[in-house]
């Protein structure tokens, strides 16, 4: 739910991740980053995080070789 900063909010579930599927999670995260997607890292973020909107904006992520 939405806080006295538009880009904070407060998370109204008690849905938590296992130890195992955080670490699987930030893995793949690597994986990808080490890949060089971060069309993957960006997908995989918004679909994690409650609320995210990080593929409707650009970003600076692009990895740099």
């Amino acid at each position: 739910s939405p806080t006295a900063h538009p880009d904070i909010h407060q998370v109204d579930t008690e849905e938590v991740l296992s130890s195992e599927e955080l670490r699987d999670l930030v893995d793949t995260l690597i994986t990808y980053a080490r890949e060089g997607k971060p069309e993957k890292i960006r997908e995989l973020l918004s679909e994690i995080i409650p609320g995210a909107s990080i593929l409707q904006q650009e970003t600076d992520l692009d990895m740099v070789e």
